[in-house]
């Protein structure tokens, strides 16, 4: 990981990993079985101007048994497991973290022409972080550090991958390891572009999740808690119709006493779920354009008139935002929304349908709590013109259709 990093690296970057030993024995179907008794300690430093980042990481009885398909370069099968994980804190901010015993576990399959699917899952126990962190005066002046602490019960991910051209990309990032220069990349750049080439789509579609549990952060402001906190990412490969997926969630949100005035605590989220896809065609014929015309000996790489190719292919390419059902719910107000915009260059054209339930009576609180305070009043005065502007919709709730035309924004006509 060393040698790997070695030709990236900023100035002051320090990463230190020994030798990771396992022991390999080929079988009749050529696969080969690896098990390892150990995980070596790895530490980092990242620097910066304001004192930067340190950790050390060591893990306690780590334990892994998979086996190997060479033709696919991937891991047919996977399991690990560990005991604790501690890690050391450094730089700006000090102090330690342990997580509990955790597991991860794979498995793969042949997709078909060089390719590979798999399915990775990892779970891991009773998290605990204890830090230093720098704080400020009033002044904004610094003024010394205050102690954090952060406890979760549980962290899991998943991670779906359909049909990654594993191999190709092994050997594409071998390709650049051998050529760390400019110089060398110039004199092979056929060579580089053929195994980029080679390496296309990368991957049909890539799809990641975490959950995190009980999460409280204690700080000298007070105590936040999470019950839970997600988020998805997916992301296609450079294929006919791409897309990037974003999701996040999270629930029973809890905030110190008093940090929230009292005349806006009706409105902060308690739990909140959103899921945002973006899609464009088009991603294959944009790669294969930056591949054909790419030229390392130039100071841009691209040449101005495949630039120019490549922005007419995005305006035509059908970018499309949708918004999935997603909530925000509050005290006083429960706030459903979805829809879609396709962005079409400088005219996009969509609608959003939100339906919220409990405007009038976030409206009584607001007028409630904030008697003496202006900023409330503003809010009361800024929703009671949205509530007029609305429409009976499902579960009694207000719905508000906005429609997207061009430069022309209508809420229910």
């Amino acid at each position: 990981l060393e040698k790997a990093t070695a030709n990236f690296k900023a100035p002051g970057f320090e990463l230190k990993m020994p030798s990771w030993t396992m022991l390999a024995t080929e079988q009749a179907d050529g696969n080969w079985v690896v098990k390892s008794e150990a995980f070596p300690n790895l530490s980092f430093k990242i620097p910066n101007p304001d004192g930067g980042f340190e950790e050390s990481i060591k893990y306690e009885n780590y334990k892994f048994d998979g086996i190997f398909n060479p033709k696919l370069m991937a891991w047919m099968t996977g399991k690990a497991s560990h005991d604790s994980v501690s890690a050391v804190l450094g730089g700006k901010a000090s102090g330690t973290a342990k997580f509990g015993a955790g597991q991860f576990d794979m498995s793969g399959t042949d997709a078909g022409n060089g390719a590979v699917s798999g399915k990775v899952r990892q779970t891991m126990k009773d998290m605990v972080e204890s830090m230093q962190v720098p704080s400020s005066g009033k002044d904004g002046a610094p003024a010394g550090k205050s102690d954090l602490t952060i406890k979760m019960s549980e962290l899991s991910g998943d991670t779906d991958i359909d049909s990654a051209k594993n191999k190709a990309i092994l050997d594409l990032w071998a390709a650049f390891l051998a050529n760390p220069t400019k110089e060398a990349l110039v004199k092979n750049q056929a060579d580089i572009k053929a195994k980029l080439t080679a390496a296309m789509p990368l991957w049909n579609n890539v799809k990641g999740s975490a959950l995190v549990k009980d999460i409280s952060v204690v700080t000298p402001m007070g105590s936040f808690g999470v019950k839970t906190f997600g988020e998805t990412i997916g992301l296609s490969g450079m294929v006919e119709h791409g897309s990037f997926q974003f999701g996040m969630n999270f629930t029973d949100l809890t905030l110190p006493a008093g940090l929230v005035p009292a005349a806006n605590a009706p409105l902060v989220p308690t739990s909140m779920d959103l899921d945002i896809k973006i899609t464009a065609d088009g991603l294959d014929r944009m790669a294969k354009t930056m591949i054909d015309e790419a030229d390392f000996s130039t100071e841009k790489v691209l040449p101005e008139s495949a630039t120019m190719e490549l922005m007419g292919m995005a305006m035509t390419a059908n970018p499309k935002i949708t918004i999935a059902p997603s909530h925000i719910v509050a005290p006083s107000m429960n706030l459903t929304i979805a829809g879609e915009v396709a962005t079409n260059g400088l005219n996009p054209v969509g609608k959003i349908t939100i339906d919220a339930i409990g405007l009038d009576k976030t409206i009584a609180a607001l007028k409630e709590a904030g008697k003496n305070d202006p900023e409330a009043q503003k809010m009361v005065a800024g929703l009671s013109v949205a509530r007029g502007m609305a429409k009976p919709g499902p579960n009694g709730a207000s719905s508000f259709v906005v429609e997207i035309n061009g430069r022309t924004v209508s809420v229910n006509g």
